[in-house]
């Protein structure tokens, strides 16, 4: 089972200190002759350095906040972080070992205010509403694998009547493909649901997320069905799937 561990996020930063103009200097006056009076230029020399300054700088921030991406803007990168509310109990911290017993399971899933990347206020789960929620890191190879396997399996009725919600956590715009919000929706196929972490991860660490991905099972009646993480076959996911899928005929199925 290959799984990714959570990580800081790293902001770098880096400041620059402009240099100074040389000044020019006045060739040696011809023998004979009368100088040509010269202007004084130290104005200008002060003026044209200090512009120099505000245009490194100006640099400066864009490199550091884009990560030297120009399709990348301040404003693209603040957006992948929003506030999240977590109401209710955290869950234990998910076991690395798959053989230790996860006791989260029968637990009261937290519910979560939180809000898309658009900022767009939304509830992480809906009452009387199955759910199934993955927590994914952009930069994390096992989530590359293992979200286009699930998004094929909900495109194909694998999750039928399931709510189905991506988490963007422990996003890093130093790291591949961010930002998390293009990257889901392009290259992962997700087009369901999505709520953006905030840069403490606190979403994540309420659902006791230590590996990535992680994916979070939670029946109609709001409790944990079932917590597993790391690349999982299609028919371990189908299996999941089932557990908290409504049966056929109820208000549920749809």
């Amino acid at each position: 089972m290959a799984q990714s561990s959570p990580q800081r996020r790293a902001n770098p930063s880096a400041t620059q200190e402009p240099g100074t103009p040389k000044r020019t200097k006045t060739a040696p006056r011809p023998q004979g002759k009368q100088p040509v009076p010269v202007k004084n230029n130290r104005s200008t020399y002060i003026l044209v350095g200090a512009s120099l300054a505000v245009i490194a700088v100006i640099a400066l921030l864009f490199v550091v906040s884009s990560n030297g991406n120009p399709d990348i803007s301040t404003t693209d990168a603040a957006r992948q972080f929003q506030d999240v509310k977590v109401n209710g109990t955290a869950l234990p911290d998910a076991p690395s070992n798959p053989e230790v017993a996860d006791t989260s399971l029968g637990l009261p899933a937290p519910g979560v205010s939180g809000k898309y990347f658009d900022g767009t206020p939304t509830d992480l789960l809906v009452a009387g509403k199955p759910t199934m929620i993955v927590f994914a890191a952009h930069w994390c190879p096992h989530c590359n694998a293992e979200i286009p396997i699930i998004s094929g399996m909900i495109n194909d009725g694998a999750a039928k009547g399931i709510d189905n919600v991506a988490v963007a956590t422990s996003s890093d715009e130093s790291k591949p493909n961010f930002p998390p919000e293009t990257w889901l929706k392009g290259k992962m196929g997700w087009k369901w649901k999505t709520i953006a972490d905030d840069k403490n991860n606190s979403l994540a660490a309420a659902y006791g997320v230590t590996g990535f991905p992680t994916m979070v099972f939670i029946g109609a009646d709001g409790l944990v069905k079932a917590r597993t993480s790391g690349e999982q076959p299609k028919e371990k996911l189908q299996e999941l799937f089932d557990k908290i899928k409504p049966a056929v005929g109820s208000t549920n199925a749809g």
